[in-house]
């Protein structure tokens, strides 16, 4: 089982499952809140898939693992991040809400590893 596509499907198909019930379940002045959760695991799902496609690619060994630190950190972004303005707003729970900001600052982190992979790992010639 490829591990990466896995959790690029199940972070996709729940942001669909999120938008709608963002929709058509909460108060609607929470929706704009909740759909920014929803935007942001459905961009980020789609670039873990990039990263799960790419697996299937001969890459060398240094890119590959920086991609995978790059999926780590996307994936626990999206936990911390969406996760918990899911919790807040479909559940009532705010017990973990100080955790959002750390879900925004390790999305970033993945980018910086995929900055990092782009200038260690360029083109080769």
């Amino acid at each position: 089982m490829n591990k990466t596509l896995f959790l690029a499907a199940f972070f996709g198909l729940t942001a669909v499952a999120a938008g709608a019930y963002a929709n058509h379940g909460i108060d609607p002045k929470n929706t704009v809140k909740v759909m920014s959760a929803v935007r942001l695991q459905q961009v980020h799902g789609l670039v873990i898939l990039a990263i799960g496609l790419a697996g299937y690619a001969a890459l060398p060994e240094g890119l590959a693992n920086k991609l995978k630190i790059a999926t780590v950190a996307f994936a626990l972004g999206i936990i911390l991040f969406s996760g918990n303005i899911y919790l807040i707003y479909f559940a009532g729970f705010k017990g973990l809400s100080f955790l959002v900001p750390f879900g925004g600052m390790t999305i970033m982190a993945g980018w910086v590893v995929l900055m990092w992979a782009a200038v260690r790992h360029g083109p080769r010639r």
